[in-house]
C-alpha cells in the first residue's frame, strides 16, 4: 500500500502539466445525410491504411462505410446477407479481424442455427466465399468479441428458452480453434477473449438463485472438455450489476455493485458498495476477492439537482457503465445515474467513480456532477466517454446546463440555450477533479449545432479515439487525441 501510494504521488507531480492540456480534435468532411434517422451508428474496427470501418442502420438495412486516415469517407455499401445457396438471410453484425471486415449473418432452419461470415473487400465488394462460423441446435442471442490483438474471434449463441449455449473461438482465417456447449440457465451479460485464446463469459443468475451464485463466470479453453465455472456472490451480499475486464497482466477482473440480501428482494434495491474478484489468466484460481461498502463521507457530499424525499433515489438509479483498467493492476468502476420518465425522456446524470486497487480495496470515491436530458429520438448526445492516462481518469461529456466563457468562467445557460460544449473532467490519483471546457472541439450549439456524440467513440489507444459528430442534415467522423 505504501509503495503504491508513493507511486501515485510521484505520478501526480509529474503529470499535472500534461493534464492541463486540451486534447486535439480533427474532423473529416461532412456526409450529407440526416444522422437522426439512423440507428446503431458506430465504428466497428480499423482498416489497413490506419483508417476505419463504420456502420449505420436505416429502415432496417445496414450500410458499411470505409474511411481513410484523414477521416474522409472512401465508399459505402449496403449489406445484404445471403446464404451459400444465394438465399436472403438475417443480418447480425459487422466485425473486423486483422483489418479485414466481415458481414456476419444467420439463419434458423429446422431448429438449427448457422452463423455465417462473408468478407467485404477493401474496395467495398463482396468476397464470394461465405464461411460458416458456428452451428447449434438452438436459436438465441449472438455475441461477438475479438481479442485485444484483433486476431481471434469469439462467437457465442445463447438460448435462454432452452437454457443452453454454444461458444466457438476462431482464428483470423475464420477456422474454428474449438467449440463448447454450456448451460445457459442464466442471462448473458458480457464475453471476453484473451490473446491466448481463452474465452470468458459472465452470466447473471435469476433472482431465485441463492446470493452466493448471483453471477456465474465461465472459462473456456481448447484443452478442457467442458467450461470451468466460478460462482460470484456472498452469503450476506448479493451482487446486482457486474462487468468484465482485463488488467495489463491479462488477469481477469469481475467488478460491480452489491446490495444486502435483505435489500435485494426489493424491486429497486439500493447498492451498498463494490465487489471485486480477480483471477489469473491461466485458471479460475481466485487471486483477490473483496466486498467493500461505499465511502459514506464521499456519498454524503452528493447533492441532487432537485430536493428528494428519498435520499437514496440516485443510488437506486445507478447503472454500472464501464470499467477502466489502470496500470498498477486495479480498475476504476464508473456508474451513471440513468433513468427514463413517462414522457420517454432519458436522464443521464451524475457519474460515480470508484478507483479499486489490485486487491479490490477502494482508493478513492468521487462524484462527477452532470445533468443531461435526452428526448426519445436518435440524437443520442448524452452520457460520456472515458479513458485513463497513467493513473488518472479522463472523462468527457457534453454540458447541458452551463456555458463557459473564453477564460473558462461558468455561465448558467438559459432554457434551451446550452452550448452543449464538451467538458473534460480529469480525476487525479488522489480523487481531486479538474474541469476543462473544450472550446477548440469545433462542436456545440454555436458551431452551427454540430454536436459530439460521446457514446459513439471508438478507442484506438489510451490517447486516441475515433469520434462521431452530428449536425442538422449531416454527420462527420473525426479523431480525438489526448496529449
Amino acid at each position: 500500500m505504501i509503495r503504491f501510494t508513493l507511486f501515485l504521488f510521484v505520478l501526480l507531480a509529474t503529470s499535472l502539466a500534461a493534464v492541463a492540456q486540451e486534447p486535439v480534435f480533427t474532423w473529416g468532411a461532412a456526409i450529407d445525410r440526416e444522422p437522426r434517422e439512423f440507428e446503431n451508428m458506430r465504428v466497428v474496427g480499423l482498416s489497413p491504411d490506419s483508417g476505419f470501418y463504420a456502420i449505420y442502420t436505416e429502415a432496417g438495412k445496414t450500410t458499411l462505410e470505409r474511411y481513410n486516415q484523414q477521416n474522409q469517407r472512401l465508399w459505402a455499401t449496403v449489406l445484404l446477407p445471403r446464404s451459400p445457396e444465394n438465399q436472403p438471410i438475417e443480418f447480425q453484425d459487422a466485425v473486423v479481424l486483422e483489418q479485414k471486415v466481415y458481414l456476419v449473418s444467420s439463419r434458423l432452419v429446422k431448429g438449427v442455427t448457422t452463423i455465417y461470415a462473408q468478407e467485404i473487400t477493401a474496395n467495398g465488394n463482396y468476397n464470394p466465399q461465405i464461411q460458416p462460423l458456428l452451428q447449434a441446435k438452438h436459436g438465441g442471442k449472438l455475441q461477438l468479441t475479438t481479442s485485444g490483438q484483433n486476431n481471434l474471434l469469439l462467437a457465442t449463441l445463447t438460448d435462454e428458452a432452452k437454457k443452453t449455449g454454444t461458444a466457438t473461438v476462431l482464428g483470423a482465417d475464420l477456422k474454428p480453434r474449438f467449440s463448447k456447449t454450456f448451460s445457459a440457465r442464466t442471462l448473458p451479460v458480457q464475453t471476453l477473449l484473451l490473446d491466448n485464446g481463452t474465452a470468458y463469459m459472465l452470466l447473471k443468475s435469476l433472482s431465485t438463485e441463492p446470493s452466493t451464485k448471483s453471477f456465474l463466470l465461465y472459462r473456456l479453453q481448447a484443452n478442457s472438455s467442458k467450461p470451468n465455472e466460478m460462482a460470484i456472490g456472498h452469503e450476506q451480499y448479493r451482487p446486482m450489476q457486474a462487468l468484465l475486464t482485463t488488467t495489463a497482466a491479462q488477469d481477469v477482473v469481475v467488478t460491480g455493485y452489491y446490495s444486502s440480501t435483505a435489500e435485494a428482494a426489493k424491486q429497486a434495491p439500493v447498492p451498498e458498495g463494490t465487489f471485486y474478484f480477480r483471477f489469473g489468466k491461466d485458471s479460475l484460481k481466485q487471486r483477490a476477492g473483496r466486498f467493500t461498502a461505499f465511502n459514506k463521507a464521499a456519498l454524503q457530499k452528493h447533492t441532487s439537482y432537485k430536493p428528494e424525499k428519498d435520499s437514496t433515489r440516485w443510488l437506486r438509479q445507478l447503472q454500472l457503465k464501464q470499467l477502466v483498467p489502470v496500470p498498477h493492476g486495479g480498475v476504476i468502476a464508473l456508474g451513471e445515474v440513468d433513468h427514463t420518465e413517462a414522457d420517454q425522456t432519458t436522464y443521464q446524470e451524475d457519474v460515480l467513480a470508484v478507483m479499486l486497487e489490485e486487491d479490490g480495496t477502494p482508493y478513492y470515491t468521487t462524484t462527477i456532477y452532470k445533468k443531461q436530458a435526452n428526448p426519445n429520438n436518435n440524437e443520442q448526445i448524452g452520457s460520456f466517454m472515458a479513458t485513463n492516462s497513467g493513473n488518472y481518469l479522463q472523462l468527457l461529456y457534453l454540458d447541458f446546463e452551463y456555458n463557459f466563457s473564453d477564460d473558462d468562467k461558468l455561465i448558467i445557460a438559459g432554457k434551451n440555450a446550452s452550448n452543449k460544449e464538451p467538458v473534460l473532467i480529469t480525476v487525479l490519483s488522489n480523487g481531486e477533479q479538474q474541469v476543462k471546457p473544450l472550446h477548440k472541439s469545433q462542436t456545440g450549439r454555436e458551431q452551427q449545432r454540430f454536436y459530439l456524440r460521446p457514446t459513439s467513440a471508438f478507442q484506438v489507444s489510451d490517447k486516441e479515439f475515433i469520434v462521431l459528430g452530428i449536425g442538422l442534415g449531416y454527420y462527420k467522423y473525426g479523431r480525438l487525441k489526448f496529449r
